[in-house]
């Protein structure tokens, strides 16, 4: 299950690729299901010090996001609670 917001969070040194994006592409190659849920932008709300500050990263949030949306079916939250439904 992929939780996505506004940071795709550390960096792992060797491949300076995303953790986010390590695991996702290994559950790809492991052929397991993938449920991803994506920050609705028009109404999710989360403080300034949980979004990524630098251009370079948040352009790769947005390829990310973009896609996840074009190859999975994506669902949308804007709060903790929407997830538990």
């Amino acid at each position: 299950m992929g939780i996505i917001a506004y940071r795709l969070g550390s960096i792992e040194p060797s491949s300076k690729r995303p953790f986010t994006v390590l695991e996702y592409e290994k559950a790809i190659e492991q052929k397991k299901e993938v449920l991803i849920y994506i920050a609705d932008d028009e109404t999710a709300s989360f403080p300034q010090s949980a979004v990524d500050e630098d251009t370079r990263a948040r352009k790769r949030l947005s390829a990310f996001k973009k896609k996840l949306r074009e190859t999975h079916t994506v669902g949308t939250f804007s709060t903790p609670e929407d997830l538990r439904e």
